[in-house]
């Protein structure tokens, strides 16, 4: 007696008689398998729906989406529901109420006819890798977190593509939270618009690029640890262009951070403001230790609602390590009504070049030289646009060189 080689089927040989036992146990098991199949059947299309069911969607849909071996886009449709179960990654920390990971195959996951609300009391709300994700829209409304900034986040993503996502609502208590913290990834059109009484993160990116996008933080500053940032970026990696991140400061918020981003990378066309409604000195962008910043036709802009503590728009940390080179910026303009610009650039140590149109003199070491930058009034825009065009094609071919 011989054997097919994938399902087991028997093949009688020439000296063996015919047994109606094998070729009954035959039918069984061809029955068996095409029932199998079938049930699988509807998961051979281009695109496949995912009904909600409003209750246990972060553990029906992962079971939906495992038996799924091919490239397709999966539409999500209806209102999302979280049940009680959270997943901990294999590496890493922490459980999420929705734990979808890619098998290796190109999968795309479309929420944009879907609504989901963040639940009450959660650790870490959805996390993704090796997926692509279109139009997810997660709404917290007055959720609580229930671990800190830089712990929990409303979207984490790893090795993934986001495209018109976004997070918006409030948060209530004193802990902190990342709208976005993703990771070798690209967002584009994404964008978070959140308010708290702690601290809060609009995105958080490290090695990623983010395009056309928009963050917006506010925060009362009641929480004694209050740190506000619309943006967040680490890794020699990151190339963001076209957004805008704004970070606000209540009235609770004296003394606390209040930055329009932190961190390194590469910039275009951004703008980056900070603002408080008390003393506290905000920043419009913060390069922090060992980073290189290079921006180009960026705005940074800090306001105060008080002249005696003034914010900076562009500064960094006391390091040597820091990097600069700013082609065409603008640091600082007129305020906001009811509130006061403070100054443009302040640096103490670090290298680099810059260039660009600077509300008060800028404020650097010998290392940053200046490459026709000029201190702005209305009569110097002419002499200002001059000396940027002839500095641009040194300061390209500078960061062409470090990158």
């Amino acid at each position: 007696m011989n054997y097919t080689e994938n399902i087991g089927l028997k093949k009688p040989e020439g000296t063996d008689l015919f047994n109606i036992a094998d070729f009954n146990e035959n039918s069984d098991i061809i029955d068996s398998e095409l029932a199998a199949l079938d049930g699988r059947i509807d998961k051979l299309a281009d695109e496949v729906t995912y009904y909600c069911n409003g209750e246990s969607d972060n553990t029906d849909l992962r079971e939906h989406l495992r038996d799924i071996s091919y490239g397709c886009t999966v539409r999500v449709l209806g209102e999302f529901g979280f049940d009680g179960n959270t997943t901990t990654p294999t590496m890493g920390s922490g459980a999420y109420s929705l734990y979808l990971v890619g098998s290796g195959v190109k999968i795309t996951l479309d929420f944009s006819q879907c609504s989901m609300y963040a639940p009450n009391g959660f650790d870490r709300l959805v996390y993704f890798e090796k997926l692509t994700v279109k139009g997810l829209d997660i709404a917290l409304n007055g959720s609580e977190p229930t671990v800190g900034i830089g712990s929990s986040a409303a979207v984490t993503a790893k090795n993934c593509t986001l495209r018109d996502c976004a997070v918006s609502g409030s948060i209530t208590g004193t802990r902190g939270f990342d709208g976005f913290d993703v990771t070798d990834s690209t967002l584009t059109g994404c964008g978070a618009d959140i308010s708290c009484e702690g601290s809060a993160r609009g995105c958080t990116a490290e090695n990623s690029a983010v395009t056309a996008g928009g963050f917006r933080v506010s925060s009362t500053g009641e929480a004694s640890t209050s740190q506000v940032y619309a943006g967040y970026f680490s890794g020699s990696a990151c190339r963001v262009s076209g957004c805008e991140f704004s970070a606000v400061n209540g009235s609770g918020g004296r003394g606390k951070i209040c930055m329009g981003a932190a961190g390194g990378g590469s910039f275009t066309n951004c703008l980056f403001c900070a603002k408080t409604e008390d003393t506290g000195s905000p920043v419009g962008f913060f390069v922090n230790a060992d980073s290189i910043l290079s921006a180009a036709a960026c705005t940074f802009r800090s306001c105060e609602s008080s002249t005696s503590e003034l914010g900076i728009a562009l500064s960094g940390d006391s390091s040597e390590n820091i990097k600069l080179f700013l082609n065409g910026v603008i640091c600082d303009g007129e305020a906001d009504e009811g509130y006061y610009s403070g100054r443009s650039a302040v640096f103490e140590k670090g290298e680099g070049v810059y260039s660009g149109y600077f509300f008060t003199a800028p404020e650097m070491p010998d290392t940053v030289v200046r490459l026709g930058a000029a201190r702005g009034s209305s009569d110097t825009s002419g002499e200002v646009t001059a000396l940027l065009d002839g500095s641009s094609r040194a300061v390209s071919g500078i960061i062409e060189e470090v990158e």
